[in-house]
């Protein structure tokens, strides 16, 4: 019973431990996906608002980029950022009826 209890009483500790190292890792990914995004539209100062409810985003349950369509409702004019390969969750882009130029890195 004393093993058990101190097996328990450590999980917490072993728990915490594990989920910082996700979180970090995870916290990276989010702002490194939020920049290219933000590269790419132009920051919208005081846009605090979640990039994966923004129109042409959609994101996977770790809240990673797995879709961007930009269109011609979008503002976005100028050339295709290079840093756009760091969404590398994307499974779905498109451009079309874009004001973007270049190519796809």
């Amino acid at each position: 019973m004393l093993r058990l209890a101190l097996a328990l009483s450590t999980l917490p500790l072993l728990l915490s431990y594990s989920l910082q190292a996700v979180d970090s890792q995870w916290l990276e990914s989010y702002v490194r996906e939020r920049m290219v995004l933000d590269n790419l539209f132009g920051t919208i100062e005081g846009n605090d608002e979640d990039h994966c409810t923004w129109n042409g985003i959609t994101c996977n349950a770790e809240w990673r980029v797995e879709t961007l369509a930009v269109g011609e409702n979008d503002t976005v004019i100028g050339t295709i950022p290079t840093d756009i390969g760091i969404l590398d969750q994307m499974l779905y882009l498109s451009f079309n009826s874009s004001n973007l130029t270049g190519s796809i890195p």
